[in-house]
This record gives C-alpha cells, sequence and structure tokens, in this order.
C-alpha cells in the first residue's frame, strides 16, 4: 500500500513541476503585436533623407508580422532621382528582427523589396527598381538607426532580456538569468 502512495505522490508532484515550468514559461514571454509596432512606427515616420543618387520622403506605413520570422512594412514615398519628375511609390519592404541586447531595441535589418508600386506613372518600374536595389544598402542603413520597437524603460524586466522569436504572427520576448 506504501508504493502506491508512494507512486501516486510522484506522479503528483511531476504534474505539479511541469505545470508549474509551462506557467513560469508563459510569465516570461511578453508578446509584441503588430498593433504595437504601428504605434512604435508613427513615432519615427516620416522619414527624409537626401542621398547621393536621390531624394527620399518616407510617409508612416504599417506594418505585418509573419511567422517566417518576417516583419513587413507597407508605405508610401516621395522619391526624387536627378533628371526625373518626383515620383510617389508604393513599396513593401520586409526584414528580420534584429535584437539589441544593450539598448534593449529591435531593429530590422536584411531588408528585401517585396513590391514596388509607382503611383504617378511617370516612371517605368523596371528604372525605379534598379534604382531602388542601390538605395537597398540605404534602407538597411536606415532601420539599423531607427528601431522599430523599444522595450519599455519602466518594467524591472527589462534587465533579464534574453531573446526575441517570432510566433503565432507576434514578436516573442523571452525573459531569463
Amino acid at each position: 500500500m506504501k508504493k502506491i502512495y508512494f507512486y501516486m505522490f510522484i506522479i503528483l508532484v511531476t504534474l505539479s513541476f511541469s505545470s508549474c515550468a509551462k506557467i513560469l514559461s508563459e510569465l516570461s514571454t511578453i508578446y509584441v503585436s503588430d498593433k504595437q509596432l504601428n504605434k512604435t512606427l508613427s513615432s519615427i515616420f516620416p522619414i527624409s533623407k537626401d542621398y547621393t543618387i536621390a531624394k527620399v520622403d518616407i510617409t508612416k506605413g504599417s506594418v505585418k508580422i509573419t511567422n517566417e520570422n518576417t516583419i513587413e512594412i507597407v508605405s508610401n514615398m516621395d522619391f526624387k532621382v536627378p533628371f526625373f519628375n518626383k515620383q510617389n511609390i508604393s513599396f513593401e519592404i520586409a526584414g528580420s528582427p534584429l535584437f539589441d541586447k544593450k539598448n534593449k531595441k529591435i531593429y530590422l535589418q536584411n531588408i528585401e523589396i517585396k513590391k514596388l508600386t509607382v503611383l504617378n506613372n511617370s516612371i517605368e518600374e523596371k528604372v525605379l527598381l534598379n534604382v531602388f536595389s542601390l538605395l537597398t544598402p540605404y534602407l538597411n542603413e536606415l532601420f539599423r538607426l531607427k528601431a522599430i520597437y523599444e522595450i519599455p524603460k519602466d518594467t524591472f524586466k527589462r534587465k533579464f532580456l534574453k531573446d526575441i522569436k517570432i510566433v503565432d504572427n507576434k514578436i516573442a520576448i523571452s525573459y531569463g538569468i
């Protein structure tokens, strides 16, 4: 009879620890949604930048997080290249999140142009795509300087940040020691 009680006790303890571990892992992760990223991005847009080959004015865009470890931004831009009229462009870029543990900020890296549409039809998209391919390194630099999300400074958990990843179309920020 003592063996039965002992085995029941072991099973009960095992179930308790496994459920506690699951609860602790849930508490040690916060999730950042598209909506929260859009709120952050509204504070950094519009962006104006004068490059050697073009002047770029990017208006506020919208953000979508995909499960492929990708964050997409859809936005409009006024784009002025020498010898051409000002172009109004709609574009979609995608990149992967980069977490800077020191600054507690998330940046966008490895940016690719997914879609490009000329709205005022005054230049061929092929020509614009060539110019945009030259601008891709500048876009990478721009989003390396402008964080798309910052961990709130008023939380004590900020000191224990461990990792980020994308789970269920949200950025999962893990805490640990």
